[in-house]
């Protein structure tokens, strides 16, 4: 019995389908359509890739029952007045692509969609446009970025494009980001090239992330969707200083005061890259000098020390050196 039921369901259902759909015929045959409403937002544009496709979606702003059903008309003007092609969409899709076989470059076309449903009949406002005129080309690939110390160079190819436009330029545009950070920034196509920018004023030690769109420079047609990541790292810079240093005076092993010198590990703000080792510098009374290299963030000198002296360091440089008089009481 319930396989039954569930045949009897579905057979129901597939009834109602077909029913509609004969609805829809017998409107479309003897001339009754519904009435133009500005609420459906159709939008088409042609894919170079796959090549030369129409790709047509809509947006209507009102609750409809899951059995509306959308025809796309298509109609040609120039080469082949009047001809239509009709197309319905599957069943809660609100696209369509007409396949390369069904247009002609070059043709002018009108577009409009109809929409079917239990409570309500609607035309879309018609769309004229030449295929050459609404291209949306494929997102551009990226190149390996290139960045040194004044900046980085972002290029880019777009292979699909001069295949079938050579004689059509595109205009490009950008937005870059810290791998951190959430927003972005975008730069005009007023100011980027057509396969190429520097980009400046980039921190140091920094990751980035880096995308590109285009649109065809004579401004017909539609902005590409953004391209693929990429992604790069801007070298090393000198560390900023200087490092913020004090001393504890403590007891020896032998019993004799000694100077412990402390100071705060930069930071990645100031480091500006991997700090390797601090230098710290030291002078005793009879005036010598002595220098090692320690890691963070300590150092024990003898009782004879007066002055000392310590930097950062990273693989470009040192920081200007923190001096502090031991000869002080210092902080305890």
């Amino acid at each position: 019995m319930g396989t039954s039921w569930k045949l009897d369901k579905a057979t129901t259902m597939g009834s109602r389908m077909s029913m509609a759909w004969l609805l829809l015929l017998f409107l479309k045959v003897s001339g009754l359509k519904g009435e133009l409403d500005d609420s459906i937002k159709l939008q088409c544009y042609q894919l170079l890739v796959p090549s030369h496709v129409l790709n047509c979606t809509w947006f209507i702003q009102r609750s409809l029952d899951v059995a509306t059903t959308y025809v796309l008309h298509c109609q040609s003007l120039k080469f082949q007045p009047n001809q239509t092609h009709s197309e319905r969409a599957e069943r809660g899709q609100n696209w369509l692509i007409i396949g390369r076989s069904k247009l002609t470059q070059g043709e002018n076309y009108s577009i409009w969609l109809e929409v079917f449903s239990a409570h309500w009949n609607a035309t879309s406002n018609k769309l004229y446009f030449n295929l050459d005129d609404i291209v949306k080309p494929p997102p551009p690939v990226l190149e390996p970025v290139e960045s040194d110390s004044a900046g980085a160079l972002v290029t880019w190819k777009n292979p699909h494009w001069s295949e079938f436009h050579s004689h059509h330029a595109l205009m490009c545009a950008l937005r870059y980001k810290t791998s951190t950070n959430q927003g972005w920034t975008y730069l005009p196509n007023e100011e980027v090239g057509q396969e190429g920018h520097d980009l400046e004023d980039l921190k140091p030690f920094t990751s980035y992330e880096v995308q590109a769109r285009c649109i065809p420079e004579n401004g017909n047609g539609f902005w590409s969707d953004w391209s693929l990541s990429q992604i790069f790292q801007t070298p090393e810079a000198a560390p900023l200083g200087p490092v913020d240093v004090w001393q504890k005076v403590g007891a020896s092993e032998n019993g004799e005061l000694s100077h412990l010198l402390l100071w705060k590990a930069l930071d990645p703000e100031s480091a500006r890259g991997v700090i390797l080792d601090y230098e710290v510098i030291y002078q005793e009374h009879n005036n010598s000098t002595h220098k090692t290299q320690c890691p963070c963030c300590n150092a024990s000198l003898p009782p004879t020390a007066k002055y000392a002296w310590v930097s950062a360091r990273n693989s470009i440089k040192k920081t200007l050196p923190a001096n502090l008089s031991l000869e002080q009481t210092g902080k305890n």
